[in-house]
């Protein structure tokens, strides 16, 4: 079985380059809301966590990454209390269930590059969380997304790492249209403070463009029912042409017990 993306080897620098806030308002406010259990999969260095957590005491992350979840635990030190921290795959979770709410944020559902790791996934979601329970899907809008998937290198930016030395992030995307599936090369170069090179690492990602009609009849087939499809986290519809997103949020309205 194909195993998800490793962050692993960047999970010292991820903070430093992914510091995106545009989704911490929204995932606030639907957790605050939530008086059960909130479980956040693909948790990574929990980017939303600490604030999650503020919002929901009763959180669960997971990640398939020890070292990300060190990172995200790292956050943690000194504090009274602290979420769960689960090092798991999202199609064998190794949890009884019972969460009022499951999220997947950041698009990182599309990690999962074939239908059936995307079936395991929901299935095991649907398992997890309660009858009227609800999961909420990010997704990169297909028609937006692949403008930027063109082959080109991209400087991404440079983020300081203290004691003068900087990090420089390289990305190239290119997509395979007739399979939907896209690669994402990312170099990443560590210069000392006489700008000298002293560290590089490659990272190749893979993920899928999920058509919204494909996710609506996986959802449907694994027993939930969409109940809101926004194209952005200030709260306006999905439209196709122009939406940065797809927000799916989903209801469970049948179990599935068999594969």
């Amino acid at each position: 079985m194909p195993r998800q993306a490793s962050y692993g080897p960047v999970a010292a620098f991820y903070d430093t380059y992914v510091q995106a806030d545009f989704d911490v308002e929204f995932f606030c406010s639907r957790v605050s809301c939530c008086t059960g259990s909130v479980l956040e999969l693909m948790a990574g260095t929990g980017r939303l966590s600490r604030t999650l957590f503020e919002c929901n005491p009763d959180l669960t992350c997971v990640d398939v990454s020890q070292e990300m979840l060190r990172v995200l635990s790292g956050k943690f030190v000194g504090h009274r209390r602290a979420p769960a921290l689960v090092c798991a795959d999202v199609r064998t979770l190794p949890l009884r269930g019972g969460y009022e709410l499951a999220i997947i944020p950041f698009n990182s559902f599309a990690e999962l590059t074939s239908v059936e790791e995307q079936r395991q996934s929901l299935m095991e979601l649907n398992r997890v969380v309660v009858g009227g329970g609800r999961v909420i899907c990010t997704l990169h809008n297909p028609e937006v997304r692949r403008g930027s998937l063109d082959g080109q290198e991209r400087l991404l930016g440079r983020y300081p790492l203290g004691q003068g030395r900087e990090l420089e992030l390289l990305v190239t995307g290119s997509l395979d249209p007739d399979a939907g599936l896209a690669r994402s090369r990312q170099v990443f170069r560590v210069y000392d403070s006489e700008g000298e090179l002293v560290d590089e690492h490659l990272q190749e990602l893979r993920f899928v463009l999920i058509l919204e009609e494909s996710f609506a009849e996986l959802a449907a087939h694994t027993g939930f029912e969409v109940v809101e499809l926004l194209g952005d986290y200030n709260g306006a519809p999905y439209a196709r042409e122009t939406s940065p997103f797809m927000i799916w949020t989903l209801e469970k309205v049948r179990g599935i017990t068999g594969g």
